[in-house]
């Protein structure tokens, strides 16, 4: 996402910027990153009114909590929200819990906020909810996945990193990048079992 000016935004899918601005998308107000998408829909938060939905399609904008239920908050904390195949944004808030929240703005409590801090959130091809951790008690559980209800704990094979971002390949694997020192920090791709860093030479 780049924010060209006050009032503008640019997305770049399929190798192409597409430019969104004011009257054209965009409302009068400051967006504000980060931005997800999924399909044809753009969330980001303005800089007043709450957070923004667009359609690419149509460049028309609706504030998502006018659209849903009464328990949807002005502001969605789109730093720790990820969006799942079917279009459903999953996302932990100030309350300390972990909320799904459909197309129609309908929001769900789906469980609680994991035992440590959390620095991402990714849903996975099948539609599972990653976390990555900064774990100063259990160094050692980088990562957690929400199943059933609860958190599961895992630990990737290596420990004392500070997982900053998480992704999936075509293959589904995960891949993290791991930060906390110069030779430790960089992109780990995750087997189910362990990890490897990767080379940023390949």
């Amino acid at each position: 996402l780049s924010f060209s000016n006050r009032m503008s935004a640019q997305v770049i899918q399929a190798g192409h910027w597409t430019g969104y601005w004011e009257g054209n998308g965009i409302p009068y107000e400051y967006p504000r990153a980060p931005l997800i998408m999924k399909d044809t829909f753009l969330y980001f938060n303005s800089n007043g009114n709450g957070t923004v939905r667009l359609n690419t399609n149509s460049r028309q904008h609706e504030y998502f909590h006018e659209i849903g239920n009464q328990s949807l908050p002005k502001y969605i904390n789109l730093h720790l929200t990820t969006i799942d195949p079917d279009g459903r944004l999953w996302t932990l808030e100030t309350d300390s819990m972990l909320y799904s929240i459909d197309i129609h703005g309908n929001r769900q409590l789906e469980g609680p906020y994991p035992d440590y801090f959390v620095r991402c959130i990714q849903s996975d091809p099948q539609g599972r909810i990653w976390v990555g951790l900064y774990n100063e008690q259990n160094p050692e559980n980088l990562l957690a996945r929400f199943e059933n209800g609860q958190w599961i704990y895992i630990n990737p094979g290596v420990n004392d990193l500070d997982v900053l971002s998480i992704t999936f390949d075509q293959q589904g694997l995960l891949w993290f990048y791991g930060s906390e020192n110069v030779t430790r920090t960089g992109w780990y791709k995750y087997n189910g079992t362990t990890s490897e860093k990767v080379d940023y030479n390949l």
